[in-house]
């Protein structure tokens, strides 16, 4: 949490009302494990809804509140409703059972109040107690979890991504392995949705187990795309979404492996860097450049209006989905600030490397070939 989330939230709001299109997603699961028009439709088998929902009880419901006691909570709003001459099951604090399907009210609870007994019988008051998640710097009241949804209920998991999207700062990617996408034979069949299955695989949204094929990017909400567009990637496995990426082949079987591996209750981060030209966070397509694409090398820049834009990536596991998630938080430092803090020469130092690893076409990936001599020779003066 950094000073300036409030400004960050705005406008995260803002691009979220204006670009949704572009940086909201969610894959809808199959309706069973022979869906075969969801498969020619999503090249794949899995889907993100409930992986979504999973996510969203995590953040507000548990992990944000625990973490940061003064800027969240989660509260109980109580309300009730009167039933006459109707019999009604409930158990006391337990899940309300009348007029809901079972499970449909996760976030409540019910017990049963005599008010008085009519000529028709036992008049009843239901008391019903919902989790709301209370964001304390916007002031904004979510509902702290969600009710089962259909595998294919991708709206309300659009629904859940944005609320996501306008309480934290970081962007969340959320990757499924599928069993479709991989060469080995194919894991045992699925048990049906809502068998309760005791397996590695919860069912509901279209999840599979670990090490069962390629991880297949399934849901997102990324406000803050440096140089790509969140909707193409859609649907794709990681081979696929890192397809422009120079080099990634030779990395491509060990960020599966690594992915399979990842153990719930673990996380793992890494910093990515390049340097900007501008302060725009959300930016679909002018911070790299593409193979083919033509290149001005004599673009004019103004390196005092040029920044490190840093990202720092956690990259973990849901428990009960198993899904992956990525997510990323994306920050801005000037370089006239860098340089004064003195440490511009090292700057300069790691831009200069990148034509020297053992993935040089990051040079011109990067942009480097725009920008690196002046904000080098700027960065040492």
């Amino acid at each position: 949490m950094d000073s300036n989330y409030t400004q960050r939230i705005q406008d995260r709001r803002q691009v979220i009302e204006d670009h949704a299109d572009h940086v909201l997603g969610c894959i809808p699961g199959p309706s069973g494990p022979h869906d075969e028009q969801h498969h020619a439709l999503y090249n794949g088998s899995v889907g993100g809804v409930e992986s979504v929902r999973e996510l969203y009880a995590y953040l507000l419901g548990n992990y944000l509140p625990q973490r940061y006691p003064t800027l969240f909570a989660v509260e109980e709003e109580e309300e009730g409703a009167e039933v006459v001459g109707e019999s009604c099951s409930t158990n006391a604090g337990g899940p309300l059972e009348v007029g809901h399907e079972e499970g449909a009210a996760v976030d409540r609870t019910a017990r049963e109040e005599d008010v008085s007994t009519s000529s028709s019988g036992r008049q009843t008051k239901i008391m019903t107690t919902t989790r709301i998640f209370h964001n304390k710097i916007t002031g904004a009241r979510f509902p702290a979890e969600l009710p089962p949804l259909a595998p294919t209920d991708t709206k309300a998991a659009i629904e859940a991504l944005k609320i996501l999207g306008e309480t934290v700062e970081d962007d969340l990617l959320l990757l499924q392995q599928d069993p479709s996408s991989s060469s080995s034979p194919s894991p045992s069949p699925l048990p049906p949705a809502g068998s309760g299955s005791s397996g590695t695989r919860d069912n509901a949204g279209g999840e599979s187990a670990p090490g069962a094929g390629l991880h297949r990017l399934v849901a997102t909400i990324t406000c803050n795309p440096s140089g790509f567009d969140p909707a193409e990637k859609m649907g794709k496995v990681l081979r696929e979404i890192h397809a422009p990426v120079p080099s990634y082949s030779k990395i491509e079987r060990s960020m599966e492996r690594f992915f399979s591996r990842l153990e719930v209750g673990k996380s793992s981060c890494r910093v990515n860097w390049s340097i900007t030209t501008n302060p725009v966070l959300f930016n679909l397509a002018s911070n790299h450049i593409k193979e083919g694409q033509q290149v001005d090398e004599d673009e004019e820049i103004d390196v005092t209006k040029a920044f490190l834009r840093c990202e720092l990536q956690t990259t973990t596991r849901l428990p009960r989905t198993r899904a992956v998630l990525f997510s990323f938080k994306t920050f801005m430092y000037p370089l006239p600030e860098l340089r004064d803090e003195g440490i511009g020469p090292e700057l300069a130092d790691a831009i200069e490397g990148l034509r020297a690893g053992n993935a040089p076409g990051m040079w011109v990936y990067k942009g480097a070939v725009r920008w690196a001599e002046p904000v080098c020779e700027y960065l040492r003066s």
